[in-house]
């Protein structure tokens, strides 16, 4: 017999079969099975701990905070627990509840990494960008060390107008994902802000050139040569972009600007601007009042007027 038939009917065993259903992908047979769990023993914090897991995989947030909130009311208070009602508050686009509740769990366990990195993003979901920057750094100085806690860390900065330090954690941030587009395209947007086009357009073409199927990188690729009056190729691109988001009206706005742009350039060309034009009525006029005086060509005054 096994130990989970032998089990059959408790708290515990409905608790087992709820692990097994969640290990199977099985949601909704595992949240029946812990919920009979914690009705059995509505005492034990595991029961509502594993409870408060498979509704947030099931992405039902308001049950998981109910069930983490009641994990910690039953005594469970460990950080672990406070990381988790956190998540759960902050997935249900609740930053600033999820920030109280992961300042509990970086109070609890100082060294925890995770924490920290979590806590930096609520701050970061709230636009509160210095202590955003505060908690990621520290993440990292503990040795959570990924692509997108360099990524968020990149993005505070440039929010919090620090351009030199957002462009370094974006460069640290490809170094361990170069294939990512989205890094790409956000530090094209930072050298855009602060005038490198250069460099903007550079990293605009990379993403292209790792996903071009997203219009974004293509409208941003299009805003930046026709800011450095690169017509032309902002038609090009704007056109992609388009083609590609026809219901984005930014696009077709800039594809019609660059148009015109592009006319009063022409025209613009066409103009030999380094004569002045003279009235020609008045030019005539004014070679009424002259004559020829030989075959040399030479225009002289008439005789009438020679002293």
């Amino acid at each position: 017999m096994s130990k989970l038939t032998k089990m059959k009917h408790s708290a515990k065993y409905y608790n087992e079969l709820g692990l097994i259903y969640f290990k199977q992908k099985e949601f909704d047979n595992s949240i029946k099975s812990l919920s009979k769990a914690a009705d059995l023993n509505p005492y034990e914090p595991m029961y509502f701990n594993n409870l408060g897991v498979a509704y947030f995989e099931k992405e039902n947030y308001v049950q998981a905070i109910k069930a983490f909130q009641t994990t910690i009311n039953l005594g469970h208070g460990t950080a672990g627990a406070f990381n988790s009602l956190a998540g759960a508050y902050l997935s249900n686009s609740q930053p600033k509840e999820a920030s109280e509740y992961y300042k509990k769990a970086v109070e609890l366990d100082p060294i925890c990494a995770e924490c920290f990195r979590n806590l930096g993003v609520a701050y970061l979901e709230n636009k509160e960008f210095k202590e955003s920057i505060n908690a990621l750094q520290t993440a990292i100085n503990l040795g959570y060390k990924t692509a997108g806690c360099f990524r968020d860390l990149a993005y505070s900065y440039g929010s919090d107008d620090n351009a030199t330090e957002a462009i370094k954690w974006y460069k640290e941030a490809i170094k361990l994902n170069p294939d990512d587009p989205c890094l790409f395209n956000d530090i094209g947007m930072v050298y855009s802000d602060i005038g490198k086009f250069d460099e903007a357009i550079e990293s605009y073409k990379k993403a292209t050139s790792l996903d071009d199927s997203n219009a974004v990188y293509w409208g941003n690729l299009g805003f930046v040569f026709h800011m450095t009056k690169q017509f032309e190729k902002s038609i090009e691109v704007y056109a992609v972009a388009t083609a590609l988001s026809p219901l984005d009206i930014e696009y077709s706005l800039g594809l019609l600007a660059s148009k015109k742009s592009l006319l009063s350039q022409e025209k613009a060309e066409t103009l030999d601007v380094s004569k002045p034009l003279l009235d020609k009525t008045e030019h005539v006029d004014v070679l009424g009042d002259m004559e020829t005086s030989d075959d040399t060509g030479m225009i002289t005054k008439p005789d009438s007027e020679t002293p």
